[in-house]
């Protein structure tokens, strides 16, 4: 038959508590490197965006058209708006 002294349960608690500590832990990591991730993601996307948007801008200010935007002069400097694309 087997005995267990209280030294053995407190033992046993002890390794329990550190076992759920490192699991909880784990976990809470691995969520902020998804939130990363994702927020990552978002700023490439935007990035892309801003990026198309500064080379319609930049052709149409160097061939003096206005096909991909809306550019007028104003008093402190451009008012730029992207053409909706159909």
């Amino acid at each position: 038959m087997l005995r267990f002294t209280i030294r053995d349960l407190l033992w046993l608690m002890v390794v329990v508590a550190l076992a759920v500590a490192l699991w909880a832990n784990q976990r809470r990591i691995g969520q902020q490197i998804q939130s990363m991730t994702d927020d990552a993601i978002q700023l490439k996307r935007e990035s892309k965006a801003w990026e198309n948007r500064a080379r319609a801008l930049r052709s149409d200010l160097m061939t003096g058209t206005n096909k991909n935007t809306n550019v007028e002069f104003i008093p402190d400097g451009l008012q730029y708006t992207p053409k909706k694309s159909n």
